[in-house]
């Protein structure tokens, strides 16, 4: 009997044992989970911290306008800057629409270095910059409403969360619902004029001005792997230096994409390896397209300034030959001394003066009359627009060969 009860106590007690320790790896297992879930260190979610970085952005707008310093709307990338940290360093004050979206992203630490971008186009999709859609989907969600609700009835449904980046059908346009029914946008209806380019903005924070715009995307975002710690203000990734955190103004020359190690004057020279259009960024493939169009319009300048030079010069040089017909004629019928003609010199024998006599002085009044108009008309404004027009139809030809 003894015996007996021994042994379910040791069955109990072994089973208490296993019990606990299978709740001690479960709450160990849901710890990890909850931690590896989290999206910062600080639980915050990445959508608050989208917000707390368009918080401070609108903060340096604020204190810009104080300044009297304006911030003017413009898509043109030689007036735009990816990085905000471009933008502060190099003072553009410029965005648009999904550069502020972009911005928030990468400072909050959803988006990092070479990691692509994206707006939302007219045609109700989302145009992927890079390698954009695969770190966006890999770290927020992708919703698609199809154009099927407006912003005022996904408001009114409370269907936004704060830091959820929008984009609209039909309709060219990117924003972000900032919370409270309030709404970062950097487009034209937070401007006070509708130009293009240069048109100045009132704020980027207020209520939205697309109540009745029916939404195409909402780009939730979920992830923040390079997420600044808000405690002690470090990066949670080191290996990314283009968030908010520990940032580098500048990439050090030797860390440039294809440039090769360092080495000195009298090491064996090495070739530099330039990278493929697949393996630069966004950013980079976007500046080589500039500085390459750049150089063509200016060898296109070039071609049409020598063309005009040259129309002047030949209308100058029609006008001093007519000054030395006149000149040449007077010295033909005054030279007393000499048996030669000037004038058939500088006119290569087409005209001379008669055996008797001297050549009509009308006939030679009509001549310079024409060399002059002619040569007048090539040196004045009014030839230029002549030789333009030409130009451009001579260009027209040579594209459709």
């Amino acid at each position: 009997m003894g015996r007996r009860v021994k042994r379910v106590l040791c069955f109990l007690l072994v089973s208490l044992m296993v019990l606990s320790s299978m709740q001690i790896v479960s709450a160990t297992e849901s710890e990890t989970s909850s931690s590896s879930d989290s999206d910062t260190s600080s639980g915050k979610s990445a959508g608050d911290l989208v917000v707390e970085a368009l918080e401070m952005i609108q903060k340096q707008f604020d204190e810009d306008k104080k300044a009297g310093i304006k911030w003017e709307y413009h898509n043109k990338k030689k007036y735009t800057e990816e990085w905000w940290e471009d933008v502060i360093r190099k003072n553009k004050r410029n965005s648009n629409c999904a550069l502020l979206a972009r911005w928030a992203f990468r400072e909050a630490g959803v988006l990092g270095k070479g990691e692509g971008g994206f707006w939302g186009e007219s045609d109700t999709t989302i145009h992927w910059m890079g390698k954009g859609e695969k770190y966006v989907k890999e770290r927020c969600e992708v919703i698609n409403i199809g154009g099927k609700k407006t912003v005022k009835q996904m408001m009114k449904n409370k269907e936004f969360e704060p830091g959820d980046v929008v984009t609209y059908y039909s309709m060219g346009h990117t924003n972000i619902y900032g919370g409270n029914n309030k709404w970062y946008d950097a487009g034209h209806g937070n401007c006070t004029s509708m130009l293009a380019e240069g048109a100045v903005f009132r704020t980027f924070y207020g209520p939205t001005t697309c109540s009745s715009a029916t939404v195409s995307y909402v780009i939730r975002p979920k992830k923040a792997p390079y997420a600044k710690n808000p405690i002690d203000g470090s990066s949670s990734n080191d290996d990314n230096k283009g968030n908010v955190g520990k940032k580098e103004l500048l990439v050090p020359e030797k860390d440039l994409t294809g440039m090769p190690k360092e080495a000195l004057l009298n090491e064996k020279q090495r070739s530099v390896e330039l990278p493929s259009a697949e393996d630069m960024s966004a950013v980079e493939n976007s500046t080589v397209s500039t500085i390459k169009s750049s150089i063509i319009d200016s060898k296109k300048d070039k071609f049409i300034n020598y063309c005009i030079i040259g129309v002047v010069f030949l209308g100058l040089v029609m006008l001093i030959y007519s000054i030395l017909i006149l000149v040449t004629y007077a010295f033909d019928r005054s030279n007393l001394f000499f048996g030669v003609s000037l004038l058939n010199i500088i006119t290569l024998g087409k005209l001379d003066q008669p055996e008797e006599g001297y050549i009509p002085l009308g006939k030679i009044l009509g001549i310079v009359a024409v060399f002059w108009l002619v040569g007048g008309f090539l040196v004045s404004t009014g030839a230029f627009s002549v030789v333009m027009k030409l130009i451009i139809w001579v260009s027209s030809i040579l594209k459709r060969i």
